[in-house]
Order: structure tokens, then C-alpha cells, then sequence
């Protein structure tokens, strides 16, 4: 199989993979906001982010060296299946004589055991990591797409049995711990048949690792920041409960961003690296691809605000609608992501990971000072605080990024977004006189799918992406 085929092929089953991965987890929330109480979701919100955050350090970045480095030995495979073990279960014991104290700080004593069991994945993943990279790395994509749809809908159908018989909150800690096992365990039982992990370890035949991993510790560091400093702030500061709601919202958020982003990164970046040394043509496909995704991302995130109020009661029921209004909100959070996410496609293909380190740090710092600025004053300000980090982020993008790479104006930089922020406020204009009919919002609706399609078609992005 040709590499272009490999690819192909590999960015095919990957969407497969996130479009059913994110159907599952919407089918999830819709049927346990019926089950759970608000709080319930804001806990398991917490606790995750907590594991989260010691899962940055279990691997040690070595993700990354895995990917990078192609003379890889047999004792350096091991050397590093076995410091990943022994680094997790440390972290582990770290985390769970921790979890009273983090339990104390947020004045929830549940989240002790929530804790402590979540954080059970720290190691159980441990176990497959090294062969989940080395598919990757392999662009196994197929067989690593069977497994996460599998343990998806699996663990699924285990939260659902545990919420329907009344393990409350814990349907969701158990259910997800079992999605985790069953992916790892495919992982490592498939990955020590083809590989020769023995009891080796020399921390010197990996030294390099941990210093490419360094840098891969760093800048998740700030990711998590950005991504997650809104969900401690927020427990912390207005409970548990509208934590539940605004987490809600915005995972409904996040995962439409996340479905589009997969498949922007994936095609994006095989396209730039074959090009990259031509720095025109590369100027030209990028902006192809960052308005046909400005005008895709108009689509999905108006569709929501359009239908915030049905979305809301279908998807979680009458008792969560205090979700319509954050919904609509973050819609604009998620657009102007959407606008930012092309660039990440430009670094990797131009090879270019310090630029990276710099953007992940100077964002990590703003997304957490004016997040813990705007917490004083309550739920809504956090909600449009986001909304405003992401235009300042979209400004920045250009001039730490996007200008730096490929020398583009920061006019002919927004141009590409412009119609795609009118339609979307022209659509929101017309929403603020209040319309309840569903039928005409639909109408609208359509008219604004159909000229966007008609500009894609005029704009001949179609048989550009062809050649």
C-alpha cells in the first residue's frame, strides 16, 4: 500500500472513528440528564479534570519521541514501558492520598472515592499507551478506529445498565473506567503478541526521550490550562450544580468543534507538508481550507444557536433548561476556535514545534488570568469571558502564527471569516425579535445552508480540494 493510500485511508477511518465517538457521548448525556441530577455531571467534570492533569505527567511526553524517532531499539521500547508503569502507579499513589484534600477545597466529600476510582485510569492506560503510538505510528488507523468505536459503545451501554438501576453519579466513574479497560486491554494483549517488551530498563538508552518529552510535558501543561482552567475556577467558585450546566454546554460545544477540527487537522496537514517549501501555494490552500471551514463552522454552530432552546430540552430534558442561554453563548466561543484551528495544521506541517511552545504559553496565561478575573461575578461572566478569549486568540493567531509562516496581511487574514460572522449575526439579528415558530427558523435556516453552498460552488472550492 502506497503512502498516499496509507494516509487516505487512515484520515477515512479516523473521522469514522470521532463522528461515532461523539454521536455515542451525546446519546450518553441525552439519556443520563434524564437520570443525574446537574451536580452529578459537575463532579464527574471536576474528577476528570483532575486525572487529566496527572495523566500529563504519567507518560512523560514520550508520546512524542515514540512518533518521532525511527531507530527505535527493543530495549528502549521496553525501558520506556516500564517508566511509564512505574511513573503511573507513583502518580497514582500521589492522587489518591490527595483526593481528601481536593475533595475539602471544593466542598464536596464525594469527590474522595470519585477520585481515586477515575484515577484508576492513570495506570490502567499505562499498559497500552506504548502500543496504541506505536499503530499510530504505524498509521494503523483502522484498527485503532475499531477499538475506541467498540469500547465506545460498549462503555455506553454499561453507564446506561448502572444509571437504570440506580448507581447514580457512579454509572458514569464505573461506565468510563470500563471503556478505558477494554481499549487498553485490546491495546496491550495486541501489542505484545507483535512486540518483544521484556524486563529491561536503562534509564540512559532513553535520555533523549525524556528531553523531547520535556517540551511535550510543557506545552500540555498549558493546553490543560486553556482548556480546563474555566472547570476548576468554576467548581470552586459557584458549586457543583452550575458547573453541571455550563460543563454541558460546552462539552456540546467542544465535540462539534472537535469533529470538524479532526478532520481539518487530518486532511489539512497531509496537504501543507507536501507543499510547505512553496511558500504561495501554500498560502492559497490554506485560506481554501480556513474559509471552507469558517463557512462549515457558520453551519453547525448557527444551526445550534438557532435551536439552542430545542437542543437543550431534547438533549437533557426540562430541568436543565438553564443550558439554552450558556448554548447560545458559547456558540461564538466555538466559531472563533473553529477560525483558529487551521493554524495548528500550518505548524506541524512546516515543522515548526517552538512556535507551538510559545502560543500554548502566552494563551495558557491569558485564558488564566481573565478566567480567574471574571469568576468573582459569577456563572455568566465565565461564559463570555470564553467567548472574548477566543477573539483574542484569533488575533493572535495571525500575528504569532499565520503572519510568521506564510507572510499573509492581517486584512487578507479575517477577509476569509467575514461572511461567515455576518451570516451568522444577520441569522442572530433576526432571532432577537423572539421567534417561536420552529418552521420559519428552519427556513431560515436552510436559506442561509443554501447560500453558503452556493458561494463554495462559485468560489469553485470544490474543484480546487479535487486538484
Amino acid at each position: 500500500m502506497s503512502l498516499r493510500h496509507q494516509i487516505v485511508n487512515s484520515v477515512g477511518w479516523n473521522t469514522s472513528a470521532v463522528f461515532v465517538n461523539t454521536l455515542v457521548q451525546v446519546l450518553r448525556i441525552a439519556v443520563l440528564a434524564r437520570i443525574l441530577d446537574a451536580s452529578d455531571f459537575g463532579l464527574v467534570a471536576i474528577s476528570l479534570a483532575v486525572v487529566s492533569f496527572c495523566e500529563i505527567f504519567s507518560d512523560l511526553g514520550f508520546t512524542v519521541p515514540i512518533l518521532h524517532k525511527q531507530d527505535i531499539t527493543k530495549e528502549q521500547y521496553s525501558s520506556v514501558f516500564w517508566v511509564n508503569n512505574i511513573i503511573s502507579v507513583a502518580i497514582y499513589a500521589i492522587l489518591f492520598a490527595t483526593a481528601p484534600i481536593i475533595a475539602s477545597i471544593y466542598g464536596s466529600p464525594e469527590l474522595v472515592s470519585i477520585v481515586r476510582t477515575l484515577g484508576l485510569s492513570i495506570i490502567i492506560n499505562s499498559f497500552g499507551k506504548i502500543f496504541q503510538t506505536i499503530r499510530t505510528k504505524e498509521l494503523q488507523f483502522r484498527f485503532l478506529s475499531i477499538v475506541s468505536i467498540f469500547s465506545s459503545i460498549i462503555g455506553f451501554c454499561f453507564i446506561l445498565l448502572l444509571a437504570l438501576n440506580g448507581h447514580g453519579v457512579y454509572s458514569l466513574v464505573y461506565g468510563t473506567l470500563i471503556q478505558i479497560t477494554l481499549r487498553q486491554i485490546v491495546y496491550f494483549f495486541k501489542g505484545i503478541k507483535s512486540s518483544t517488551i521484556k524486563f529491561y530498563l536503562n534509564m540512559g538508552e532513553i535520555k533523549d526521550f525524556f528531553k523531547i518529552g520535556g517540551y511535550q510535558i510543557c506545552a500540555q501543561l498549558c493546553d490543560f490550562i486553556v482548556a480546563k482552567a474555566d472547570v476548576f475556577i468554576l467548581g470552586k467558585m459557584v458549586g457543583m450544580e452550575e458547573l453541571g450546566f455550563y460543563n454541558l454546554a460546552k462539552e456540546l460545544i467542544l465535540k462539534c468543534y472537535s469533529l470538524m477540527n479532526s478532520i481539518s487537522r487530518s486532511v489539512m496537514t497531509a496537504s501543507l507538508a507536501k507543499i510547505q517549501e512553496d511558500i504561495e501555494r501554500t498560502r492559497k490552500v490554506f485560506s481554501v481550507y480556513s474559509e471552507l471551514f469558517a463557512y462549515l463552522g457558520g453551519v453547525i454552530f448557527l444551526f445550534v444557536f438557532i435551536f439552542s432552546s430545542m437542543i437543550s430540552k431534547t438533549m437533557y430534558g426540562e430541568s436543565y433548561i438553564e443550558i439554552e442561554p450558556i448554548l447560545k453563548v458559547l456558540c461564538f466561543y466555538g466559531l472563533f476556535s473553529t477560525f483558529i484551528s487551521p493554524s495548528a495544521s500550518l505548524t506541524v506541517a512546516r515543522g515548526r514545534t517552538d512556535i507551538v511552545l510559545k502560543w500554548t504559553i502566552v494563551t495558557a496565561v491569558i485564558s488564566l488570568s481573565l478566567t480567574t478575573a471574571s469568576a468573582i461575578f459569577g456563572l455568566y461572566a465565565i461564559v463570555y469571558t470564553q467567548v472574548l478569549i477566543s477573539i483574542i486568540f484569533f488575533g493572535l493567531n495571525w500575528k504569532m502564527i499565520t503572519n510568521k509562516l506564510i507572510d499573509v496581511s492581517f486584512y487578507d487574514y479575517t477577509k476569509q471569516y467575514i461572511k461567515s460572522i455576518a451570516i451568522m449575526l444577520t441569522i442572530i439579528l433576526i432571532c432577537s425579535f423572539d421567534i417561536r415558530n420552529i418552521g420559519l427558523l428552519l427556513v431560515c435556516y436552510i436559506i442561509v445552508v443554501i447560500t453558503i453552498a452556493m458561494i463554495c460552488i462559485q468560489r469553485g472550492f470544490l474543484k480546487y480540494l479535487k486538484r
